[in-house]
């Protein structure tokens, strides 16, 4: 697992392996309350038997956040000193996730239309990448990434100052 993997920089197996299993389970533990926020923010009832509705976008966009965000933050500490103080560790945490965030984004998109369940936009994922492309063009994929990625980068950011101190 400390086996360097070519053209990363020497990022480790052992860090991307991190990352799929960090957001495997991420991906099964968030997506009952992504469904039933979802619902909630629509108006619906949502069912306990539907609660994972949606994985299908809801776990390559956890693996893809978890992945990126540690292979970003694995590469900074081994090749930087931002780490080093409370303010780094803020920035580097909060721009990493957010960064992920921004590549990712179109699942959050066709997640929350699986979710919501919303009618006449089709029940596969290339139904619904067409539907949103059709309808919006390329931009519509990242629909809400702005106040997404405000609270994505002040979470994180806080998480990491969180993380270090109890360290």
């Amino acid at each position: 697992m400390r086996k360097k993997v070519p053209l990363t920089g020497g990022v480790e197996l052992r860090t991307f392996v991190a990352g799929v299993a960090s957001g495997s389970g991420r991906a099964l533990l968030e997506c009952p309350f992504e469904y039933a926020k979802v619902k909630r923010q629509t108006g619906q009832v949502w069912e306990f038997g539907k609660v994972y509705k949606g994985f299908a976008n809801v776990y390559p966009r956890a693996v893809g956040i978890m992945t990126g965000y540690f292979v970003q933050i694995d590469s900074w500490r081994r090749h930087t000193s931002v780490l080093d103080t409370k303010m780094g560790q803020f920035w580097a945490s909060g721009s990493a996730a957010m960064f992920c965030y921004w590549i990712i984004w179109p699942f959050e998109v066709l997640k929350n239309l699986a979710q919501a369940e919303t009618a006449n936009v089709g029940n596969t994922h290339p139904e619904r990448a067409r539907y949103v492309y059709n309808t919006y063009g390329l931009k519509g994929f990242y629909r809400g990434i702005l106040p997404g990625s405000q609270s994505v980068f002040l979470r994180n950011g806080a998480a990491m100052i969180v993380l270090q101190y109890a360290n």
